[in-house]
């Protein structure tokens, strides 16, 4: 588990240990079913079933329903979930190379990205985030990989947030 106090023990997915969809790709080495990571904030690493204590994105996460609802035919390894919670869109753009090595040596065809939630409030600008996540799309595209970009998802807390974050929030589920 990540050490909260101090920002450079940041738990990474090579850290999990091995992940029951490792096993089944090293018994079936002439699969051809593409792999999904996932680069981005809590949403992102809340994804992952052994990382995750919150019913809603463990087992039943959007990236594992995307899988099962495509009937197999794209795989998620959650040794490939490169989610950091509390991050900002800047902050996911500066270690995105460093996803992209490991989801190049996997064979990741997909990855889904999560930013922005983080940034709007703690009041980055909109045209901040669109830059960020725009240059983190871009990146994947180049090196062969298909971005699958979320919005912002809505918050619990949301009546807490100030009109200008509202905004915000809205100003990027537009793009």
């Amino acid at each position: 588990m990540p050490n909260t106090d101090n920002q450079t023990d940041i738990e990474t997915p090579a850290d999990r240990g091995p992940s029951l969809n490792a096993a089944f790709l090293k018994i079936s080495p002439n699969l051809t079913v593409p792999l999904i990571g996932i680069l981005g904030d809590s949403i992102g690493e809340l994804q992952s079933s052994n990382v995750s204590t919150a019913r809603y994105t463990a087992s039943a996460g959007m990236v594992n329903w995307a899988c099962t609802l495509l009937n197999g035919r794209m795989i998620f390894d959650p040794v490939l979930n490169y989610g950091v919670g509390g991050e900002r869109s800047d902050e996911i753009l500066a270690r995105t190379d460093t996803a992209i090595t490991a989801f190049v040596a996997a064979g990741v065809k997909f990855c889904f990205v999560s930013a922005g939630t983080n940034d709007v409030f703690q009041k980055r600008a909109s045209a901040l985030i669109l830059a960020d996540v725009i240059a983190i799309a871009e990146r994947l595209r180049d090196n062969g990989i298909i971005p699958l970009v979320n919005t912002i998802m809505p918050r619990t807390y949301d009546a807490l947030a100030t009109g200008a974050e509202r905004t915000t929030a809205r100003n990027q589920q537009s793009w």
